[in-house]
């Protein structure tokens, strides 16, 4: 037996980005999969005990959760919806991003790809109405690596979470923690009613609009579009 290697026959800085960099790519894209089963998960405990907890108290409190697609799911409480999806896409920071300055991503650079999971809120009326052109809020996203380290990006504070650390796992009670806080800003946003001076007109239009709304179900779920 010999110690020599076998001499490539390939460019070899193809060679190097395919097993290093677009490998550290798929490393992470599996790790954010078994997240997202994670997550998943949480939200189905979350859901449990909400219902027995709350709708015990108040049936008419609609508490539901449903895994979509192995890419999205839904959870609804009450007059709110979150719809949260992981992104098939891994992706790179931009280069003036705070988080590249963490000393451990300039050492290891293939540390700093990142998979997403988002967490969007809607209005379950927007949804059941199919009211197309109404937008949701992205409260937040868990930017993971292929270590499960993590980091989150929100609409209002994490606190600690908002910062990188090599020695932080994204475990299951940290997910179920988000997550809650999550769901507790979606629960606080509410719906303000526009000046009255805003409302004086209408048009034809918009009564068709309105009636197709309040007459109307739809049975199509509301997706994400997979990229």
């Amino acid at each position: 037996m010999t110690d020599k290697k076998t001499p490539l026959s390939c460019n070899l800085d193809l060679y190097k980005l395919l097993t290093e960099k677009s490998a550290a790519k798929l490393e992470v894209y599996e790790k954010l999969k078994a997240v997202f089963l994670d997550f998943k998960s949480v939200l189905s405990e979350i859901h449990t005990e909400l219902s027995v907890d709350v709708c015990g108290v108040n049936e008419a409190i609609e508490i539901s959760f449903e895994d979509v697609s192995a890419f999205e799911t839904k959870f609804q409480a009450a007059g709110d919806v979150l719809y949260c999806y992981m992104h098939s896409n891994v992706f790179a920071l931009d280069e003036q991003h705070y988080v590249l300055q963490h000393s451990h991503l300039k050492k290891n650079p293939n540390d700093a790809f990142f998979g997403t999971l988002n967490m969007y809120y809607f209005m379950a009326d927007s949804v059941r109405y199919n009211r197309l052109n109404d937008n949701g809020i992205l409260l937040a996203r868990i930017l993971v690596n292929r270590n499960g380290n993590f980091f989150v990006e929100g609409v209002k504070p994490f606190g600690e979470m908002e910062r990188f650390d090599e020695s932080r796992k994204l475990t299951h009670e940290v997910l179920k923690g988000i997550t809650e806080k999550v769901l507790r800003y979606m629960l606080e946003i509410d719906l303000t009613l526009p000046p009255k001076a805003h409302a004086q007109l209408m048009s034809v239009a918009d009564i068709q609009n309105v009636r197709q709304e309040m007459r109307f179900k739809t049975k199509q779920t509301l997706g994400f579009m997979k990229r």
